[in-house]
């Protein structure tokens, strides 16, 4: 599937149109609709509104929900708060009700299947999900069981290994690993659990994406690069949480710890702090520059300061410079990465600051650069999940 932005923007609102007139075949069906609908169709015949209206109006109330649940929406949120009501009442304008059994089956029929399809199209553009959507992923990921019966809930393995037993099905546990990570459910706990210890398996969630910025001298333009890519990541809609790690402001000192990272035996508050940080991540990117053909002191001291904690996560890189981008430090870093058991991805994101620095010294806007950090978090993200049961401790 093509990655390039404006292949994902047809993709989108394509799939929106198409969802509002599936919907519309239904509701002209008149056999039945989804519980949303029913909803929505419900407040259309007490009101006297559009049923396209009120189905942005809720899609807009359901966002306020995402506050407190902390899911950021995408471009595809805020296209399906628009769109989906406007194609809903356009279709409905133009299809007059149907009498007969047959044609009334026929339209529902054509909208279960174009609704699919439609939802296909918008998913699968990976700009965001809908608010009702996102609504139900928020509260999943944070616990909330969304199943059908106790022992039904799709994110619990225990449920299912019951479930299993009942029908007689033995099922192995790393089952349910594959399952969460195929669904880019996982998400690795072992800091709350410490090494040696099963975590709980209620913390399972969508990866988390730390983007680390390496350089930390006065005037660096390393800063204005790792905002630049935290804005992207947010935008990618692939990670639950991205969170910018500014080694500036981390301040660690040089490598001050008496016992070997392996032990997990931090005697410093400094060393604790960073080692929960790197632990809750499931997937990096490293933002750094090229210091004599080389990559900088402080990345490979924070580096050094642990062990575990990196281990079995994907690793991506934006480097700048000047002539070469900074591609002679990332080759150097990945020997250290691949050391730890970290999995560098392929695509990665090369800033020549001569072309993309402006007078004032930001950052120029660059369709290539951006399709290189979409290429690179879609790498990103699926590695993540694809290592999750690497991560769960047995």
């Amino acid at each position: 599937m093509s990655t390039k932005l404006p292949s994902r923007l047809v993709r989108l609102f394509a799939g929106l149109a198409l969802f509002g007139v599936s919907v519309a075949l239904m509701v002209r069906a008149d056999l039945g609709l989804a519980s949303w609908d029913v909803l929505h169709q419900g407040l259309a015949e007490r009101t006297g509104l559009p049923m396209g209206v009120l189905v942005n109006g809720v899609a807009l109330l359901v966002l306020l929900l995402w506050i407190p649940l902390r899911q950021r929406p995408g471009v595809g949120t805020v296209a399906n708060v628009a769109l989906v009501g406007l194609a809903l009442d356009a279709t409905l304008a133009l299809l007059p009700p149907v009498a007969p059994l047959a044609g009334r089956i026929g339209l529902l029929v054509a909208g279960v299947l174009l609704n699919g399809l439609a939802t296909a199209l918008y998913l699968g553009a990976r700009l965001g999900p809908g608010p009702r959507d996102g609504l139900m992923t928020g509260l999943a990921a944070r616990g909330l069981p969304l199943g059908p019966g106790p022992h039904r809930d799709r994110g619990d393995c225990a449920g299912r290994r019951l479930a299993a037993r009942r029908r007689r099905r033995p099922r192995h546990p790393a089952l349910c690993d594959r399952h969460r990570a195929d669904r880019r459910l996982a998400r690795s706990p072992a800091h709350r659990a410490g090494p040696g210890r099963r975590p709980d398996r209620s913390d399972l969630t969508m990866p988390r994406l730390n983007v680390v910025v390496a350089s930390t001298r006065p005037g660096r333009v390393g800063r204005r690069i790792g905002d630049w890519f935290t804005a992207a990541a947010v935008r990618h809609a692939g990670f639950d949480e991205v969170r910018l790690l500014d080694l500036a402001e981390v301040g660690l000192p040089f490598h001050d710890e008496p016992h070997h990272p392996s032990e997990r035996n931090y005697v410093h508050e400094h060393t604790r702090a960073w080692s929960a940080e790197i632990d809750a991540g499931d997937a990096f990117v490293l933002v750094m520059p090229e210091y004599n053909y080389g990559f900088s002191a402080p990345l490979k001291n924070a580096i050094d300061y642990l062990y575990h904690e990196w281990q079995h996560k994907p690793v991506g890189f934006v480097s700048y410079g000047m002539t070469s981008g900074g591609l002679r430090a990332v080759q150097m870093i990945k020997q250290v990465v691949t050391t730890l058991n970290m999995t560098p991805v392929n695509d990665q994101v090369v800033v020549f600051l001569r072309q993309a620095l402006d007078e004032s010294g930001e950052l120029r806007p660059d369709p290539g650069r951006e399709e290189a950090a979409a290429l690179m978090l879609d790498q990103l993200a699926r590695l993540a999940a694809a290592l999750a049961p690497l991560r769960v401790t047995a």
